[in-house]
Parts: C-alpha cells; structure tokens; sequence
C-alpha cells in the first residue's frame, strides 16, 4: 500500500526535455529511495558501474590521470626549480603507483573471467604485458623517489625524467590497446553490432 501511493509525474510535453525532465528524474529516484531494495538503488544512482563485468576499465583512469599530471608537473619543477611542484609531482606519483597495482590486479582477473575470441586474445596479452611493464617501472620510480627525494643530481635526473617519459609512452601504448579490445573486438560489451542497429532503429536515435 505504501509503495502505490509514491508515484510521481510531471506533465511537461511528450519529449520530458528542460526542467521538466529533469524534475521528473530526481521525483523517480526519491520513489525508488521508498521502493526499490539496495542491489536496485546501486544501479540506479551508477548505472554504468552496475552493467560492468569488471572493475579495470574504472580503475585505470586513476594511474592514467595521476601519472601523466606527475610527468608534466615534474619537468615543469625542473625546468623552473620549483621545489614545491617537485614534491606535489612526487605525491602524485605515489598515488600513480597505488593506482597501477590495482588497475594490473583488476586487469588480470578481468582477463581470466571475460570472453573474448583468438585474436582478441592476442591483443589482450600484448595490453597485459605493457601493463606489468609499466607497473614495474612506477614501483621502481617511486623507491627512487623515496629514497632520493626530490633533489636529484642534473645527470640523475635527466635518467628519471626518461624513465617516467617511457611509463608515458608504454602506458599509452597499452591504453590504445585497451580501446582496441573494446571498441574493436567488443570486449566486455554486451550488445553487439547488429543487436545495437536494431536497437537504435527501435528506439530512434541516432547519435
């Protein structure tokens, strides 16, 4: 009886656009807040999150974000001897680093559990590879890190900065792979090609 009475509706046109629309969302969830269980209010405040197979294509953006904001920051210290650029680019690879473990971890279970075809799994391995390599070079840029600090001697810097300009690359490298698995191969999608034009010739859309 008391699931009944909470059933909102705002009548702003047939297309529910502008403010109506959005009024008539947030009236949808606070009814779901009154009637709907935790495993349905999960996917609906993270619909995405709830319709992945995986966590790594969520985690990955982390280290991705984190280590290329350390390289630029890092050279931008160099170059200006900014000192404090140097330890915010220090912190940031230390986040980077956490980041490459857990995006690594996710990626090989991710691996072990979806389908794919043969030559989708040759990719998958090459992304794999490129992934522990650069999950080897962070770790061991940031023991570097932590023992020498930000101070390095010109020659030794000089070494450190191409080493983080190789996790840039590699990590890139693999990223490009990522996107070939999913966009090229379909992996971890659910809809295929032709199921996806027949559901946008029902729905009407095309983007």
């Amino acid at each position: 009886m008391f699931e009944k009475s909470f059933s909102f509706y705002i009548h702003g046109g047939s297309s529910h656009e502008g403010l109506s629309g959005y009024l008539e969302y947030i009236l949808v969830v606070i009814e779901k807040l009154f009637t709907q269980g935790p495993g349905t209010l999960f996917s609906t405040f993270f619909p995405g999150l709830a319709a992945m197979p995986n966590f790594h294509p969520l985690i990955v953006h982390f280290p991705i974000a984190f280590l290329t904001v350390f390289f630029f920051l890092d050279v931008a210290g160099t170059l200006t001897r900014n000192e404090n650029w140097r330890r915010i680019a220090s912190v940031l690879l230390y986040f980077g680093t956490v980041g490459v473990i857990c995006a690594v971890a996710a990626g090989i279970q991710a691996a072990s559990t979806i389908s794919h075809g043969d030559a989708a799994h040759k990719v998958m391995e090459t992304h794999e590879q490129l992934g522990l390599i650069v999950a080897f070079l962070t770790i061991t840029l940031a023991i570097w890190r932590i023992i020498a600090g930000e101070k390095l001697k010109w020659f030794a810097n000089i070494i450190h900065l191409g080493l983080a300009a190789l996790i840039l690359l590699v990590m890139t490298m693999g990223a490009d792979l990522g996107g070939l698995l999913v966009y090229g191969y379909g992996v971890g999608v659910e809809i295929d090609g032709a199921n996806a034009a027949i559901h946008q010739m029902q729905t009407g859309h095309h983007h």
